[in-house]
């Protein structure tokens, strides 16, 4: 990195791994490095994120910027919790049990751990100064690939619930002249679409509310390009991605200083979340990356991780695939899917998805508005039902797929009669439909497992059944739970995309 922070540590040398002796911490992939110091009084200050460091020990003795009106040192902290002098967006934001608002974190522990050749794990523990409140802070360092997942996880062991208002996967501070932001926005077919805008002061924010489907408008990603707008060959690139498929806020401050401070994970908006005593609670991962040459070693990057650690089978390339839906819809019979088979299989086609439209008997799938929900094969439609199908298929040569979205439900279905409390609804308000259905509570443990069963049903079908398209067309309104308690309703939002799945301790509590 050519831009070192302004903002340098003040203490003494030190034996870094898993030691209370103040001193700095490097966190480093082959061509990258996170350097962090544990000051005297205690604080974990961020110091830099860029191009790797040869020598950390240039970090030691160089005085960090005082704060006006108080000789503060203003160093930019690794996890900044609410509380004490910081004024700028949190990372961090709890109310304990005897009301008090803010929360200071200073350094208690290091450990490291080498997972394989290609990764390291570094967890930085911290803990209140005054209430028994701990908070680690994550890395997973992927060495050949050049990024770092931060994820933090926060428990306590006050004599009542702890209430989590915000807990973000990571705080990055940058510090250049200039910063211009490379987000992307969308809606259906017309996805990802690519805006850079440069950053002035005050805070820009990327967020969604809509629960699930939450990438469909903004996309819960960034590349900041410092001093220059981004150049794919040139020039200085940060980026990160939230692995969350939930509500999300990316938050961009550009403080009084000049320093950015990125802020990014979970939405906190309605999403309080009652933590009890030796219950953990952690975040989504923060996927992030440097580039000191341009944006195509950050695609590159995100790449090589992606298929190495991200996918199932990355290693593999993906066949090519025929799809039922827009060749057929809901309307078909056995021999439309076979003539569709006969096709593809003609024309070289590597895979068939029979999409939407297979199920449901007393309520048939012929058309959005009835069926979902009732996963059994259309007796009228499939006779020798899915695994006739799929044998179909494989004797043509192809590979075989099919389509479930088992979190929804309509109206008009066995199971929506059948399980009224099933259904996300706030309290005695209407239940709004978008695409003629509704969406399962799956802050239920029942529901849980419903869908859990569905997945496992669906894919029993056929021995031949190797691909499952899995669709989501709609999002989250008029949100809430007849399973949840008054008291944890704002837990919904983390259980619907499964963040809260097997807190035993959460699920007693709200039955």
């Amino acid at each position: 990195m050519k831009n070192f922070f302004l903002i340098v540590l003040c203490c003494f040398s030190l034996n870094i791994w898993g030691t209370t002796q103040k001193g700095l911490i490097e966190i480093s992939t082959e061509n990258t490095s996170i350097i962090l110091g544990v000051s005297l009084d205690g604080k974990v200050c961020f110091l830099h994120w860029g191009e790797k460091i040869k020598d950390i020990q240039a970090f030691m003795d160089k005085p960090f910027i005082k704060q006006p009106d108080t000789n503060d040192n203003m160093a930019p902290q690794l996890y900044p919790a609410y509380g004490g002098r910081y004024y700028l967006e949190p990372a961090l934001k709890l109310t304990h049990n005897d009301g008090a608002l803010t929360t200071s974190l200073i350094y208690d522990s290091l450990d490291k751990v080498e997972i394989d050749d290609n990764r390291t794990e570094f967890t930085i523990k911290l803990k209140d100064k005054i209430y028994p409140v701990y908070v680690d802070v994550r890395f997973v360092c992927y060495k050949k690939e050049d990024v770092i997942c931060q994820s933090v996880t926060i428990y306590h062991n006050e004599d009542k619930t702890l209430k989590v208002e915000n807990l973000a996967s990571s705080y990055i501070p940058i510090h250049a002249e200039s910063y211009y932001l490379t987000h992307f926005h969308g809606t259906w077919a017309a996805e990802m679409q690519m805006e850079e805008e440069k950053l002035r002061h005050g805070i820009k924010v990327i967020e969604t509310k809509k629960g699930v489907r939450a990438t469909q408008a903004e996309n819960p990603s960034f590349l900041i390009s410092v001093n220059t707008p981004s150049n794919e060959d040139a020039g200085e690139i940060y980026a990160g991605t939230l692995a969350w498929s939930g509500n999300y806020k990316l938050a961009f401050e550009i403080g009084e200083t000049g320093e950015l401070f990125i802020t990014g994970g979970m939405n906190p908006f309605a999403s309080t979340y009652n933590l009890k005593a030796g219950e953990k609670l952690t975040s989504p991962e923060m996927i992030l990356t440097y580039s000191p040459a341009g944006k195509g070693e950050i695609s590159r990057n995100y790449h090589d991780w992606a298929r190495a650690y991200g996918m199932a089978h990355g290693d593999r390339t993906r066949p090519i695939l025929l799809n039922s839906w827009e060749g057929a819809y809901f309307s078909f019979e056995e021999n439309t899917i076979t003539s569709m088979i006969d096709n593809a299989a003609n024309f070289g086609i590597e895979m068939f998805v029979l999409d939407d439209g297979w199920f449901g008997n007393k309520y048939p799938r012929n058309g959005d508005n009835a069926g979902l929900g009732d996963w059994q094969v259309n007796e009228k439609k499939l006779p020798r039902g899915i695994s006739y199908l799929a044998g179909y298929a494989v004797n043509k040569g192809l590979q075989f797929g099919i389509w479930i979205e088992p979190e929804m439900v309509n109206p008009d279905s066995e199971l929506a009669k059948k399980h009224p409390e099933w259904i996300v609804k706030s309290g005695k308000r209407d239940i709004l439909p978008m695409r003629n259905q509704w969406l399962l509570d799956l802050s239920n443990p029942e529901v849980q497992d419903f869908v859990f069963e569905t997945f496992d049903n669906v894919v029993s079908l056929s021995k031949n059944i190797t691909y499952v398209k899995w669709d989501a067309n709609r999002h989250v309104d008029n949100a809430g739970s007849e399973y949840l308690t008054k008291d944890n309703q704002t837990h919904f939002w983390l259980f619907m995309v499964g963040l809260c799945k097997g807190c035993e301790s959460d699920r007693n509590s709200s039955v």
